[in-house]
């Protein structure tokens, strides 16, 4: 370290200490931030390529300690310059600090470029978050009015089911009581058929009698007291 600060004319430590350390910074970039430089200068590296909020924290996070160490390095070589040199005997010094002073200029419009990418990405990167939370509010909505379109079929099927039970069930009913009735009626005509043969089995003759004994008091009783309209009114024999 000395030796090199002695072979730059340095005499301030704390200066050469930012020049060694800028020289390590800028041999030592992140690996993407490598490849691009390989082919294309910083001033023409755009950003556009990186996706990831990773690879944007630690490019970003390079260039700006790059920018800050040139900055610190151009400032302190500006004031050593004019504490001990000459403007006739600078060795060198004016234009090595120009050219760090573009090179400064340079990773200052390459952090620009590199924020407005990031903004891009980020930007995306919510459009995204909105768009997945956006689908999985409806996702869940659409859920939801499933859930409660199975909820009200349901409960139709089940109305459905008890009205048809309660339809069968009176069906079956009215069915039961037709059955008993057609067999009670059928019985009724049994026992009856069964009666009046009974009746014609068992045939007494004293109801004959009888019948023409009622005949007879009436004709007697018309006669004594001479009453048709009573007589007409009672029943006649059949």
């Amino acid at each position: 370290m000395a030796a090199k600060c002695q072979a730059l004319n340095l005499s301030d430590e704390q200066k050469c200490i930012s020049d060694a350390t800028f020289d390590h910074l800028d041999v030592n970039p992140p690996a993407w931030l490598s490849e691009k430089l390989v082919d294309h200068p910083l001033r023409n590296v755009s950003f556009a390529e990186i996706e990831n909020e990773s690879t944007l924290n630690e490019v970003h996070d390079h260039l700006f300690k790059r920018y800050a160490l040139l900055d610190r390095v151009v400032r302190a070589r500006k004031l050593h310059r004019q504490h001990f040199y000459p403007l006739d005997l600078d060795y060198g010094h004016k234009t090595y600090v120009e050219k760090l002073t573009n090179e400064r200029f340079i990773t200052l419009r390459a952090l620009g470029r590199l924020e407005k990418r990031a903004a891009e990405v980020l930007y995306a990167r919510e459009k995204w978050f909105k768009f997945v939370r956006q689908q999985q509010e409806e996702g869940e909505e659409a859920r939801e009015n499933e859930s409660k379109q199975i909820k009200r079929e349901a409960a139709l099927f089940r109305s459905y089911v008890k009205d048809s039970q309660a339809r069968i069930s009176r069906k079956r009913q009215k069915e039961n009581q037709r059955r008993q009735e057609a067999f009670l009626n059928e019985a009724y005509k049994e026992r009856q058929t069964m009666t009046e043969n009974e009746d014609e089995e068992h045939w007494d003759s004293t109801e004959d009698e009888l019948e023409e004994d009622r005949e007879k008091f009436i004709d007697i009783m018309r006669r004594l007291l001479w009453l048709p309209t009573f007589v007409e009114s009672l029943p006649e024999a059949v």
